[in-house]
């Protein structure tokens, strides 16, 4: 999975060879967060799984697919 952001500690990857919806695979030390990326005109990011994390980070990493989700979604759509 390439890395498309890194921020504070957390590292997001898209896996764009994946076949459901996509997401972004964020990882910060030992713990991770699978964020489905939705689709900016009708879906917001929402979390799917997470193991490891805090709650502060969860919201962390989800303001940041937020932030960028047009980007992301472009970006798998792209290796798609």
């Amino acid at each position: 999975m390439p890395i498309v952001h890194q921020e504070d500690g957390f590292t997001f990857k898209i896996e764009a060879s994946f076949v459901g919806p996509p997401y972004v695979y964020v990882t910060k030390g030992k713990g991770f967060i699978i964020i489905r990326i939705g689709d900016p005109q009708t879906e917001l990011p929402h979390i799917d799984r997470h193991k490891g994390v805090s709650k502060d980070d969860l919201d962390y990493a989800d303001n940041i697919v937020r932030t960028y989700q047009e980007k992301y979604l472009s970006i798998w759509e792209r290796n798609h």
